[in-house]
């Protein structure tokens, strides 16, 4: 016993070099619940200086938590730098590919110089004719001439030209010619090409870019031809595609233009309101809808609705007229077996 009550006091002296001295009985209830706090507090450290290595980047992270959570950002960095490599490594081929197919810039020359325009342009090269040939055309090994291009396919005859508007009056052209002192803030000067021999023009500010008034050009007697062969064709094609017919809708209703012109059939209709009578005089065929309005309490007001019926009887004496329906009919109560 007294071993014990020395081997404590050694311990507690170690332990706790500061603890100040106190009767064996505090002692007996307090010292093993200091030895195990002070036990937690040597032992926390060592497990916190635990380090794991990172398999992507190599660097030291505490295990557990913050390891996995490094784990997984640096997971998502590294497939992000692995699509950008991938990425700049497809967009350097593709810019090679291009690069070697493409043609030869043409010299960087002035479009035209202070003097005159430029009057041949630069031949192109010999590389660059053979790659405009088509390939089709050439047959290579053969040693047999390429074959000539097709033949565009002829083109319309153009419209005749306008007749030139005639010349307006010098009363309505503004004055562009300006003396010296007579010039103004903001008067704009305009100076021409040499090769157009048109002299410089002086004009004010609100003058600038004012034409006299022409008169507008005679209307084109035939502005349908030739792309149309009649007036007539140009109208139907034009009320076609106003309607936004479908293919099939415009071949039915041409075969139905073209069977009146023929003598085959006649169309006796001319106006909208014909075709919307034509319409109402033969809904009276069957039993017509017939609106119903309803009145309905909603949320402390009456909402109105308009409900579309017809008669059920009506309606089956319609289909007991029809022919084509009746026979298939069947009136007498029987009985179906399968084997």
């Amino acid at each position: 016993m007294g071993r014990c009550v020395v081997s404590s006091s050694l311990a507690r002296a170690r332990l706790f070099p500061t603890l100040p001295q106190r009767s064996s009985n505090i002692e007996k209830h307090c010292l093993p619940v200091l030895l195990l706090q002070q036990i937690v507090q040597m032992a926390g450290p060592a497990r916190s200086r635990a380090k794991q290595i990172c398999h992507l980047c190599g660097g030291l992270f505490t295990s557990g938590g913050p390891l996995a959570n490094h784990q997984k950002k640096c997971e998502t960095q590294f497939e992000a730098a692995q699509r950008k490599t991938r990425y700049e490594a497809r967009r350097t081929a593709e810019k090679s590919a291009a690069a070697a197919t493409a043609l030869p810039e043409p010299p960087n020359e002035p479009v035209f110089a202070d003097k005159d325009f430029p009057t041949q342009l630069p031949a192109p090269s010999r590389a660059v004719a053979d790659r405009q040939v088509p390939a089709g055309n050439a047959r290579a090994g053969s040693g047999a001439d390429p074959l000539p291009p097709p033949p565009p396919p002829p083109l319309p005859p153009p419209p005749p030209p306008l007749p030139p508007p005639p010349p307006p009056s010098s009363s309505e052209v503004p004055d562009l010619t300006i003396p010296v002192a007579e010039l103004l803030h903001d008067d704009i000067h305009t100076r021409y090409h040499p090769k157009s021999k048109r002299p410089a023009e002086t004009a004010h500010f609100e003058d600038y870019r004012r034409h006299a008034r022409r008169t507008a050009p005679p209307p084109d007697p035939k502005p349908w031809s030739p792309y149309f062969k009649t007036r007539e064709d140009f109208h139907i094609a034009e009320i076609l595609h106003d309607a936004a017919m479908s293919e099939d809708q415009c071949d039915r209703l041409l075969k139905v233009f073209k069977s009146c012109l023929e003598g085959q059939g006649t169309c006796t209709l001319s106006s909208f309101k014909d075709v919307q009578a034509a319409w109402d005089h033969a809904s009276t065929v069957l039993t017509p809808f017939e609106c119903t309005p309803i009145e309905v309490p909603y949320k402390k007001e009456t909402r109105n609705f308009d409900m579309y019926s017809r008669s059920l009887w009506d309606w089956l004496k319609d289909v007991l007229d029809n022919p084509s329906l009746i026979s298939q009919f069947e009136w007498d109560a029987r009985k179906i077996f399968k084997f």
